[in-house]
């Protein structure tokens, strides 16, 4: 009889991970984790299938492109994950995670193929992408945009009033709900692309800068429920790649959920097809400020315009539009 042993690495496995390093330690160094917290060093840094922890006061400085299974920032951390400049952050099913401490998030992307939530600390996102493939939660502490963008390209809730610079929406035929009682802001740019249906419900989204339609889904759900405000100071612009309705091709094209004007100075310009999917088209202030152009407003649902006095373009209304509803009752 021949007896064999073996041995298999613990890194071969799904693990846990917890930030043991000295303050300023690379993350890229071996010694400076454990399998355990407070424990030894296993010399393992983490992979692809392994969950990352940080506690304590330590500093971590991200010195290498990493993919684990996901990070979680306790809220008894007290330190500072800086992320170098080139390096590339990959993070599985399991998110991220804070609620202590400082996170620094360098110049390049952050895919998060999980959930965010970030209930404390301070989260200093990217100054290039942050894409967020599920729910993201923002409940206290900081979130810094950083003059980056941030993607979300799934069906996915969006809680807290954070405050982006750029926002992507990748439609991916699913739906976007802004949790009741949410206002995301964007302080420059959102774009609206993809080519699958495109569903906005619930919360209210603030633009303060552009919105582009590039979206070349004609699905009969665009739209929803949500409420997009634009109240920009400056001058804004609602612009759609497609700039006339063929039938049966684009009528629905990106359609927009309801719309709310509230603009003070600058002007306001609709260029292309605007197609509306909500219920109702709010001019709070600012009328005299939209730059109609040559711009189609599309109505392809239910709608009542209420507030200022509108003057527009071109209006398309669809037969399936059975009740247009104008408070004051001219326009």
């Amino acid at each position: 009889m021949v007896a064999v042993m073996v041995f298999i690495s613990e890194s071969s496995f799904s693990a846990n991970r917890y930030w043991i390093g000295p303050s300023g330690g690379n993350w890229n160094a071996a010694a400076n984790w454990s399998n355990r917290s407070g424990g030894a060093s296993i010399s393992a840094i983490p992979g692809a299938s392994d969950m990352v922890f940080f506690e304590g006061a330590a500093n971590c400085t991200v010195d290498a492109n990493l993919n684990v299974k996901g990070i979680s920032i306790d809220a008894t951390y007290s330190g500072t994950i800086s992320v170098n400049s080139g390096v590339l952050i990959t993070i599985a099913s399991s998110g991220f995670t804070q609620a202590g401490g400082t996170f620094t998030g360098g110049n390049q992307e952050i895919r998060i193929n999980g959930p965010f939530s970030l209930s404390g600390g301070i989260f200093n996102s990217t100054s290039g992408t942050l894409q967020v493939s599920s729910n993201f939660s923002f409940t206290a502490g900081a979130f810094n945009h950083n003059n980056g963008t941030v993607t979300f390209s799934a069906a996915q809730t969006i809680t807290g009033n954070a405050v982006f610079y750029d926002i992507l929406f990748v439609s991916s035929g699913g739906i976007y709900t802004i949790a009741s009682g949410t206002t995301i802001k964007s302080t420059h740019n959102v774009t609206i692309s993809g080519g699958a249906s495109c569903t906005f419900n619930t919360g209210t989204l603030e633009l303060t800068g552009n919105l582009t339609l590039t979206s070349t889904s004609n699905n009969s759900v665009n739209g929803g429920s949500a409420t997009f405000v634009f109240n920009g100071t400056g001058i804004q612009t609602i612009q759609s790649a497609i700039r006339e309705i063929s039938v049966g091709t684009n009528e629905r094209m990106c359609a927009l959920p309801n719309i709310e004007i509230n603009k003070v100075s600058g002007s306001l310009h609709l260029i292309g097809l605007i197609s509306l999917n909500g219920t109702s088209w709010r001019t709070t202030a600012g009328a005299a400020l939209i730059d109609a152009g040559t711009s189609t407003v599309n109505i392809y649902s239910n709608i009542t315009f209420t507030g200022e006095d509108l003057s527009l373009y071109n209006i398309h209304i669809w037969p399936n539009s059975s009740s247009i509803t104008l408070s004051p009752a001219s326009y």
